[in-house]
């Protein structure tokens, strides 16, 4: 229950499809096109973020505005729970490494997927194409809309990392990658130190779905592992889950869990 935590906001409120539409403002045919979405990390890990603080992240918030006085948040509720992994695959040109993001959905088990997961793109097994933003880079392009770049929030790389993985030296202004003068707009997630800070933006672009798929993109039988290791973790009880993770029933719902909106 101490364990740390990473709350990440997916911004079209849904995981990208394998098979979903094109790429907003893709440039290649459409047969090639995925979906790509853009994330962000709200809370990095911290000694002061452990699993039980979720209760209040995720309990009902109430308000008051000047015109529609007061309002109310309701709480949060659990669509599903899994496991995953985060594989670097090592090519032989730097710009052809990717970092893979891959899930295997513990709960609800396959067979009791409903709407609910079915509504937030939710699949049983997926990876997708991971890849960490340039704070210093625009946003542009409507699948950035509202990311921490396009206010006065963004994630505060060390120096150290901003000219190790994209290239920019602060104490000159000048950069060793990419075109830009502020270097690489993206970069692949081969430091995962990137993660530990928030603000951090993720771009998050659908790969493949299903065990197979899974395999294929991690490689080296680490999809299957994952496989195997959800389904050593689909043994427990969503009772067993709750308290593993310091949750209390009373305040996030376990209905969605169970494929069921309320």
């Amino acid at each position: 229950q101490n364990q740390p935590y990473r709350r990440l906001l997916i911004g079209r409120k849904k995981l990208p499809e394998p098979h979903g539409g094109p790429v907003p403002n893709s440039t290649r045919g459409a047969g090639n096109t995925k979906q790509t979405f853009w994330a962000t990390i709200l809370d990095a890990p911290s000694s002061t973020r452990t699993l039980p603080s979720l209760n209040d992240k995720f309990s009902a918030e109430h308000y008051t505005t000047k015109t529609r006085g007061e309002r109310t948040i309701a709480e949060a509720r659990l669509a599903a729970r899994g496991v995953y992994a985060i594989v670097n695959k090592v090519a032989d040109v730097p710009s052809r490494r990717e970092t893979h993001f891959g899930y295997v959905i513990t709960h609800p088990a396959p067979d009791a997927f409903a709407d609910v997961q079915e509504a937030f793109g939710i699949l049983p097994v997926c990876s997708c194409v991971m890849q960490v933003k340039n704070p210093l880079a625009p946003m542009t392009g409507p699948m950035f809309r509202g990311g921490a770049s396009s206010s006065s929030k963004a994630a505060q790389y060390p120096e150290r990392l901003m000219k190790s993985v994209f290239g920019y030296d602060d104490a000159s202004g000048e950069h060793s990658k990419g075109r830009e003068d502020y270097g690489l707009r993206f970069a692949s997630c081969e430091t995962p130190e990137l993660l530990d800070y928030d603000h951090g933006e993720l771009l998050l672009i659908a790969a493949r779905e299903d065990e197979e798929g899974l395999e294929t993109s991690f490689g080296d039988g680490r999809g299957k592992a994952l496989v195997e290791f959800g389904r050593e973790e689909r043994e427990k009880s969503i009772d067993e889950i709750y308290k593993e993770y310091g949750l209390d029933q009373q305040v996030i719902q376990m209905g969605p869990l169970e494929g069921k909106w309320e």
